[in-house]
């Protein structure tokens, strides 16, 4: 008995010290807490200190999005940026993502970065919906990258078909957690030591990942045509959900393959997808716009890839700081024509 005590003192002082020294000079307990649309969003004012992939220290908004505090302009453009981790951007300091570059070169815009980790198409109408509660929008960018088509049909919900086999609903509410679940989650909620042995398991696992699609980049198969259509279902549903709010507009992020010359194409996977979304935008009257030219003109001009960092992995990742700029000059340019005509006394 005494030695069963003796042992659980020594365990519990070891995690006692663990957690002050981790508190202390490394992490804090989770900075994320459940939500019911979204799964989980970042807790308002935590700060992110992101060193696995790149390096940025950013803190989240009272919504907990990466961004400045949300605010509105009464004259110009109130704009929505939505996506995944390639949006949220949480690799490179704030001023140094599309979002904030755009809105740096552009006198009349509020760029809001409403992208997150994990996010798709399925989760945006409920964020563009949290966002136009708090801010008027005038525009909304839908932005997507190659890996979206399978993340849209791993998180589609339950989906509602009427008798003429129209989409008519996306259910993708997170029900009530598992007990055990729920136990959990207060423990990495409280404790920094358990959130950074999350984050290294999850470090490790990703790590694989990566690797396994760095290897397999040759072995890309078209979808079947069930999952065209539901796609296709998805991207017209959400769309026309988020039209109701603002106009909508997408803009595609490729994956390129490089040679040692400074040039660059489109992988084969990225291109299908590219015009996969460049047809359904015609067909739902969304304008399009794909980022592969500007990458493409980027990696020849510096022969530095726009994607990937020394610390992760070169030419396989996220967006650089090169690769952000790319993608901000496609919104500069698109936005900067209204721009002008407010400056001249017209409407935007």
């Amino acid at each position: 008995m005494a030695v069963f005590r003796n042992t659980a003192i020594v365990t519990l002082l070891c995690l006692l010290i663990g957690e002050v020294v981790t508190r202390a000079f490394i992490t804090s307990p989770s900075p994320a807490k459940s939500d019911p649309e979204l799964g989980w969003v970042y807790r308002p004012g935590v700060e992110i200190f992101h060193t696995k992939e790149g390096w940025g220290r950013n803190q989240m908004n009272a919504l907990g999005l990466n961004d400045s505090p949300l605010h509105e302009i009464p004259v110009g453009q109130n704009i929505a940026i939505l996506g995944d981790s390639f949006a949220e951007a949480l690799q490179v300091d704030r001023q140094d993502n599309f979002s904030e570059y755009a809105e740096a070169q552009l006198s009349c815009a509020n760029v809001v970065n409403a992208g997150r980790s994990g996010m798709a198409l399925t989760h945006f109408p409920a964020m563009a919906r949290r966002l136009a509660a708090e801010i008027r929008l005038d525009l909304i960018y839908v932005v997507l990258n190659s890996w979206d088509f399978d993340d849209t049909l791993q998180h589609a919900g339950k989906l509602t078909y009427d008798d003429d086999g129209q989409l008519i609903d996306i259910d993708v509410q997170f029900r009530q957690q598992h007990s055990l679940r729920r136990k959990a989650a207060v423990i990495f909620d409280n404790s920094a030591l358990a959130t950074h042995l999350l984050e290294r398991l999850k470090l490790m696992l990703e790590g694989r990942t990566v690797q396994t699609q760095a290897t397999n980049t040759q072995s890309f198969e078209n979808p079947s045509d069930s999952e065209l259509r539901q796609f296709a279902d998805i991207f017209g549903f959400v769309t026309s959900k988020l039209s109701e709010i603002a106009p909508v507009k997408i803009v595609y992020i490729p994956r390129l393959e490089y040679s040692d010359s400074g040039r660059s194409t489109l992988s084969e996977d990225s291109y299908y997808y590219q015009e996969i979304l460049r047809e359904l935008s015609l067909k739902s009257d969304i304008q399009f716009a794909s980022v592969g030219s500007n990458f493409q003109n980027a990696y020849a001009l510096h022969l530095k890839p726009p994607v990937g960092f020394h610390n992760a992995g070169i030419k396989m990742g996220h967006l650089n700081e090169l690769g952000h700029a790319a993608v901000g000059k496609i919104l500069v340019e698109d936005i900067a024509p209204t721009c002008a005509n407010l400056a001249f006394g017209g409407e935007g």
